[in-house]
């Protein structure tokens, strides 16, 4: 790799006026020197190309025609650019800081047999930050836990020895490159633990209407490249039928889930930090019972509050057996059963840990008592 490598970031857009400046003014900030940045549109017709217009003097191509989705655009850009690193900036999203491409540059030189290197994303759920990214395994994937894409800088290379982006997939294109990276001999692809950007919600890939179209083509990935596959989009559709059935004992019978906890329990612990558990918590508060804290993994959350409840890390109970009652666990993936069987592992103490699953079942089945 040359001393100063040129890094290409390719933006891929399609009626984006609304979100592309900040996404192109995050990259115009970096320090790095030697960025050729290109933005491959897709016919837009909202004012985006406008936008690109007021830019076009510091970008190094922009490509406007019909195309067959976001990862023929992203091949497109691959074909149009010309630097040894590679990134692929959404056109919702944007870059973390101004030192994140120099930063990775220097990790490409520190590791050159490393082909990808990923990080964090930091994500808006209402008015609260949430920084998600962790060192994951092959088996980690294997069970339907990825990199983020916004959060991956890859070696040109890759694609000369992988191949492009397989546009017949329309929304896990990325998953799929992934799949292929971890099934790549030797240690091809990295976490580094840093931010890299700002992942907007609402896109292509986290709209309810894509969701599970993308999970039916992680789980072909899967099977493809690994021969087995979690079922993702059968665990969404029970999680979504669970949720319509907490909506039906509030509205119908007027209470909460958390309710069949009491009597006997006053004191409740969550664990996981993500929507549900903010639901877990506002239902708790309206059946009168207190939580104790949440309880999360993830080191980026520790420490902080929600909605003036603590994040602790899990084992805080091992060390205050007293301080609560129970201990409701708000995943939403099929392993939640799993992970309360290693909670009370984890805590070593003799309480009751529910799934928020198990709590809706039995909640609905009294709600007409």
């Amino acid at each position: 790799m040359n001393s100063n490598p040129v890094v290409s970031i390719i933006t891929a857009t399609l009626n984006s006026a609304k979100t592309l400046e900040e996404t192109i003014q995050s990259v115009l900030r970096q320090t790095y020197p030697r960025i050729e940045y290109l933005i491959i549109d897709g016919g837009s017709t909202d004012g985006t190309l406008d936008i690109i217009e007021r830019y076009r003097p510091r970008l190094a191509r922009v490509v406007s025609e019909p195309d067959d989705g976001i990862y023929d655009a992203f091949n497109k850009g691959i074909a149009a650019s010309s630097g040894e690193i590679l990134y692929f900036l959404n056109s919702d999203d944007s870059l973390a800081d101004s030192g994140v491409v120099e930063h990775f540059v220097r990790r490409f030189q520190e590791w050159p047999k490393v082909w990808a290197f990923y990080g964090n994303v930091r994500v808006w759920e209402g008015d609260r930050e949430i920084i998600l990214g962790r060192s994951l395994t092959a088996d980690d994937f294997r069970r339907g836990e990825y990199p983020q894409q916004p959060a991956m800088f890859v070696r040109r290379d890759v694609f000369e020895k992988l191949g492009p982006f397989d546009t017949r997939y329309r929304i896990a294109g990325d998953i799929d490159l992934i799949a292929r990276l971890y099934l790549a001999p030797g240690e091809r692809i990295r976490y580094d633990n840093r931010v890299v950007s700002n992942f907007r919600r609402g896109g292509v890939s986290s709209r309810y209407d894509t969701r599970l179209q993308g999970m039916r083509e992680a789980e072909d990935i899967l099977r493809r490249h690994f021969g087995e596959a979690p079922d993702l989009a059968g665990t969404e559709i029970r999680n979504n039928a669970l949720y319509r059935m907490w909506l039906e004992c509030l509205l119908v019978n007027g209470r909460g889930i958390t309710g069949v906890l009491k009597p006997g329990c006053d004191r409740v612990a969550i664990f996981g930090t993500r929507m549900t558990a903010r639901y877990l918590l506002a239902d708790l508060r309206r059946e009168g019972l207190t939580p104790v804290c949440f309880l999360d993994s993830n080191p980026h959350v520790q420490g902080r509050e929600i909605e003036g409840v603590a994040v602790r890390p899990p084992d805080w109970l091992a060390k205050h057996p007293d301080a609560a009652d129970a201990v409701i666990v708000s995943v939403e993936n099929e392993r939640d059963a799993v992970l309360a069987e290693w909670l009370k592992d984890k805590i070593r103490a003799v309480l009751p840990v529910w799934t928020w699953k198990n709590l809706v079942l039995r909640a609905f089945l009294q709600k007409d008592r």
